[in-house]
């Protein structure tokens, strides 16, 4: 674990590289939980992307990079700043990636996320907080609309297939790719689809994921995050298109047993959940699939299966399972959210959570404990 009191001269990329386009004002640049007091940068409703990208807000959170207080951001929760799997960067490393691309090189291993990021890194080598430079990600995260209903992310059904919701999700769709049409994909690298809700669900990112030519753009990369029960064959298949642009697969699962599954993701099945998954593990034995990465939240109710489920990762051949704190979306009162935030030192069943950390099957290569990480220690230390 991460022991770093002074953060000055390490630089995180994100408020450099990455913009979540949500609604409500709301926008903002990682996690909200990462960002606690950051609340967002400005409405896509109102506001065209480059005045987002360059709001005051979001000057600021750049500017708390650059002077090394990360003053936004959550010391607790973010995982840059306080696990392994995660990183930030020193400046000599973004003057080495900013070297090698000027000349064609190759970058080593420990810096192949900064590949094809020299305009963006530029920026934060001459210390700018302006960019004239659009995003080089984008969070797709403006449709909530889900085929589950998991009690820790939201209370009730939310499907927008019609009417003046549904409608002005479309809106915000076509606005925000008219201009990344006018302004061309070249220096896009990456979509994340999506940080809220289903893709496969929703109608708008389904029809995106289905219809986009990536074959034209190489260079760009889509992260699909969804929960997997409607990732079949045949949906599989449907996105041939942007096939070879896929870089992860990412697929929240959060338990082990059919009936711990059921109870934390309302409406959905374990048993087509693996199915799926298993064919996409066919899929990334064959190198058709770049990445499958399983992920965990954990809570009261799963954590004694975190040691099942990196088996199953394993079986089906995923590169990562990765683990994760609950986090409150204030959709429990917060007695019930304390009652099932079993990595809180102060819950009743935490010693036992400890102890289940104390397995070696977490020190296995697939497994990213993120910001498990500083409970993994404490129970080492135990």
């Amino acid at each position: 674990m991460k022991n770093i009191k002074d953060f000055k001269g390490l630089y995180c990329l994100r408020p450099f590289t990455h913009i979540d386009i949500t609604l409500d004002d709301r926008t903002a640049c990682c996690c909200e939980s990462w960002l606690p007091d950051f609340f967002g940068t400005g409405d896509i409703e109102k506001l065209t992307l480059e005045e987002l990208w360059n709001s005051d807000r979001m000057q600021s959170l750049r500017q708390s990079v650059l002077d090394g207080t990360y003053s936004y951001c959550s010391k607790e929760k973010c995982p840059y700043l306080n696990s392994e799997e995660f990183r930030l960067y020193t400046r000599n490393e973004l003057q080495q990636a900013a070297a090698a691309d000027s000349r064609g090189e190759e970058l080593e291993d420990s810096l192949l996320e900064l590949k094809d990021h020299a305009p963006w890194i530029k920026n934060i080598l001459d210390g700018r907080t302006f960019l004239k430079i659009l995003p080089a990600s984008f969070n797709l995260a403006y449709d909530e609309t889900c085929n589950l209903r998991c009690p820790s992310c939201r209370q009730n059904n939310i499907v927008h297939t019609k009417g003046p919701e549904y409608e002005r999700r479309r809106a915000v769709h076509k606005k925000l790719f008219d201009t990344l049409e006018k302004s061309g994909y070249e220096n896009v690298r990456c979509f994340f689809v999506t940080g809220a809700g289903d893709p496969f669900a929703s109608s708008i990112y389904r029809e995106f994921l289905y219809n986009f030519d990536g074959t034209r753009y190489p260079q760009l990369k889509f992260f699909i995050m969804t929960n997997g029960m409607l990732l079949t064959p045949e949906v599989w298949e449907k996105m041939i298109k942007i096939h070879s642009n896929i870089s992860n697969i990412f697929i929240s699962i959060d338990a082990a047993a059919p009936e711990t599954y059921e109870r934390i993701r309302v409406n959905g099945n374990l048993n087509t959940l693996l199915k799926n998954i298993e064919f996409l593990g066919r899929k990334r034995k064959e190198n058709t699939l770049n990445n499958l990465i399983l992920a965990f939240i954990v809570q009261r109710k799963n954590y004694k299966e975190m040691v099942d489920i990196i088996s199953i990762a394993k079986k089906y051949n995923s590169d990562q399972i990765t683990f994760s704190g609950l986090d409150d979306w204030q959709t429990w009162e917060r007695q019930e959210f304390n009652e099932n935030a079993v990595c809180n030192p102060d819950h009743e069943e935490y010693s036992r959570f400890l102890e289940i950390l104390k397995s070696p099957e977490f020190d296995d290569h697939i497994v990213n404990l993120g910001n498990i990480t500083k409970h993994r220690v404490r129970a080492l230390s135990v």
